[in-house]
């Protein structure tokens, strides 16, 4: 594309437009990938101060870089020639999830897709294209007629269709078919569960006027319903026999025999010890629910196992079918996360501490168990905040959010509300704490009462199973629930032994606890007797070596020139506040991690507190340059201020917790740091 420029003035122009088109996603999506397409092409990031587009959209609107490489892409591709925001006239009726998908597909495979066609099979014919690329079967398809793919298709659609082909033989009999009645069967035979069919070598689309058949060698076919009950006929008409057509082509044989195979072709039966028992005869159409000789049931329909095994299979499906598009909550959403677990711990306090592991620790099993406490009826909870009461619905595989004004926030995996319980309970825990030891000096009470008002409250065991707040998704992931200042130190690399390069520097806080650990092994060792002398002096070693690295962090820490920070200037607005924690590069750099990468810049604060910026680094791919994400965390200090409905302004946490701090919160502390 052409060389453009853009002024300042413009470039908000461009701002407002996205804006506005952001309200009306659906109709608007290609209006802003053309918006900023303009921005990234003529580098008006810059004038903001930005280093790329994606930056420069992340803090303008809020969006996520694969989101801006999204919307860029769709616009190259949908949009009609030209540096316009015009829709094609053949996609303006699809959504913005059904191009995004499309995006993957050749061009000729979008005849395929039309407005009506679900997202998930959009993908399983990109699934289909990925996996035809190596299928074998494509060597024997290359000279294959395109009538004989067809038939293929056909005849591999009615086979796993049973049913569906008896119904129409008995019904209609054989062909050919006047056009009313072709109409009916192609109604019949296309539906909202059934529009798709695909083996390993052909898939199906259906459509109400049209059937198209894509073979595994990339050769796409389109007939007419007309077309495809003649091809049924030339198949099946030979053999119809009503409701018992499809036995009559697939299994003619009496003993139950298979269809005769092409040659070379494995089959089977020639595997017994894969056959759950015996094949029944032809009445019991190769049953592999039960062995023939403890089958009691006249035909297949009446078979119990067969019945529980179909229902079985039914739920699954309508399961799948009722699958979700989750999102990964924001910000805001954490913080209305955190406000229900505030709600949840307050009022089932008792119960979740007499399992505290499996209720709140371990968040793949705490959503069972809140489930079953809560029972099917009591799956709404209303939860205050800051500004007024909001609610949450919590179904069998998904919560819902609600805001105070019963707008739809969106559908979130259990696993967020579970790990926003597993980091606010020692938080109420020592609310809790602090409360009871305020009561019991002004000589208000003995002891301190739970939120139940029971018994008094405990803070949690230590926790060795959290899940990183950086990968934001439902894995869990092992760690140590230990401060910053635990882990490791940031050093000036010349007090450092150039033969420990590579290794970071412990914290004395950690390499004592390390050290006492093996410490103890070490005499648990010796006290035991028969035990290797190999082994004793492996943990021997390992003893000295912390020893002398232990000595060698004091001599450092000794020599370590303390580094200044800037001095906080004076912040008259919000605004201000937030280009000061956007400028987080200006503040001391405490700790480098050796194995993420990640970053961490600290501002001390005379009031005791400390914030941590955590900067992890992300790759881009060749749309999409590479970008910085920061979480920020407030670290000590004195406790926030009450704000409305009795919710503090901004959480205080005695350590380094892995759940960032929103920037309105470290606002609302910066206010109160300054007034």
């Amino acid at each position: 594309m052409e060389q453009l420029r853009l002024t300042l003035p413009e470039l908000e122009q461009e701002e407002k437009q996205i804006r506005e088109n952001l309200g009306g996603i659906v109709r608007n999506f290609v209006k802003t990938g053309w918006h900023l397409s303009r921005i990234d092409r003529s580098g008006a990031y810059k004038l903001k101060g930005y280093h790329s587009v994606t930056e420069y959209a992340r803090e303008t609107f809020g969006m996520a870089p694969d989101g801006v490489s999204r919307f860029i892409h769709v616009y190259e591709k949908y949009s009609i020639q030209g540096d316009t925001p015009e829709l094609r006239e053949e996609y303006r009726d699809f959504n913005f999830s059904q191009l995004t998908e499309m995006l993957q597909l050749p061009e000729e495979d979008h005849t395929m897709i039309r407005p009506e066609t679900k997202r998930e099979d959009i993908r399983d014919l990109k699934k289909f294209n990925k996996q035809s690329q190596n299928n074998p079967d494509n060597l024997l398809n290359w000279q294959q007629d395109p009538d004989d793919i067809i038939r293929e298709a056909v005849k591999e659609f009615f086979k796993a269709r049973k049913k569906d082909l008896n119904e129409i033989y008995d019904q209609y009999g054989v062909g050919p078919y006047p056009e009313e009645e072709i109409k009916k069967m192609a109604r019949f035979l296309y539906h909202e569960k059934k529009k798709k069919f695909q083996t390993n070598r052909v898939f199906v689309m259906l459509y109400p006027d049209q059937v198209f058949i894509k073979s595994s060698d990339g050769e796409l076919h389109d007939i007419t319903w007309p077309e495809f009950f003649q091809t049924m006929g030339s198949i099946f008409d030979g053999s119809a026999a009503r409701k018992d057509t499809w036995e009559n082509y697939f299994n003619p044989d009496p003993d139950g025999e298979f269809e005769e195979q092409i040659p070379g072709q494995d089959n089977i039966m020639n595997h017994p010890e894969y056959l759950p028992g015996k094949l029944h005869g032809r009445k019991f159409e190769h049953c592999i629910y039960l062995p023939e000789e403890d089958c009691i049931s006249e035909d297949c329909g009446s078979c119990e196992k067969k019945k529980l095994l179909d229902k079985q299979e039914a739920k699954e499906q309508k399961s799948e079918e009722k699958v979700k598009e989750l999102k990964k909550p924001g910000s805001e959403e954490k913080e209305y996360l955190d406000a229900v677990a505030r709600h949840l711990i307050r009022s089932l306090w008792n119960w979740m501490r007499e399992d505290h592991m499996n209720r709140v620790t371990l968040v793949d099993k705490s959503p069972g168990e809140l489930k079953r406490k809560l029972g099917p009826d009591g799956r709404t909870r209303w939860f205050a905040t800051d500004k007024g009461t909001a609610h949450i619905n919590m179904f069998d595989d998904y919560v819902q959010l609600w805001d105070e004004e019963s707008r739809y926030m969106g559908d979130y995996d259990w696993f967020y509300l579970a790990a926003a319980i597993q980091s606010m309970w020692n938080v109420i825990a020592l609310e809790n704490a602090k409360k009871a030891r305020e009561e019991a000096e002004t000589g208000q009470g003995n002891a301190a009462r739970d939120p139940e008002g029971q018994v008094k409250p405990e803070l949690a065991p230590a926790q060795t199973e959290t899940t990183s707040a950086v990968t934001a998704d439902a894995k869990d992931i092992k760690t140590e629930n230990l401060s910053l200042e635990n882990l490791s130190i940031q050093i000036n690399t010349d007090v450092w032994p150039e033969d420990l390069s590579d290794i970071p520097v412990p914290s004395e806080l950690f390499i004592r606890e390390h050290l006492e650990e093996e410490e103890k092994t070490l005499r648990d060792y010796l006290e035991c007797d028969g035990l290797p002398e190999r082994t004793i002096l492996r943990q021997q070693l390992k003893v000295a070596g912390l020893r002398i690295i232990r000595n060698l962090v004091k001599d450092v820490l000794e020599t370590e020139e303390e580094t200044i920070q800037p001095e906080l200037p004076r912040l008259k607005n919000n605004e201000e506040r937030k280009e000061w924690l956007r400028n987080y590069k200006t503040w001391p750099l405490r700790h480098v991690d050796a194995y993420t990468g990640a970053k961490y810049y600290e501002y001390r604060f005379d009031n005791g507190a400390v914030l941590v910026a955590e900067e992890w680094k992300a790759e881009g791919d060749r749309y999409i340059p590479d970008y910085e994400t920061v979480y920020l965390h407030l670290i000590g200090g004195p406790e926030a201020p009450m704000g409305k409905y009795g919710i503090r302004k901004w959480e205080t946490h005695d350590k380094f917790n892995r759940f960032p701090d929103s920037e309105t919160a470290i606002v609302e502390f910066l206010k109160a740091v300054q007034k």
